[in-house]
């Protein structure tokens, strides 16, 4: 699994999260990461309504 994340880390200039549906591994971290990046897109395009969430 660490080849798959280094391959796609190298392919890719953005955070990348490996989960497994089947197993639910990783599920926390996905929504956490995607929350972290709509926070992040929320106060670029809106800074002066930053909520703290």
């Amino acid at each position: 699994m660490q080849e798959i994340r280094e391959k796609f880390s190298n392919m890719y200039n953005f955070p990348n999260v490996l989960i497994s549906a089947t197993d639910k591994e990783n599920i926390d971290l996905l929504r956490d990461t995607l929350k972290d990046m709509i926070m992040e897109e929320y106060k670029v395009r809106y800074p002066f309504q930053v909520k703290s969430w």
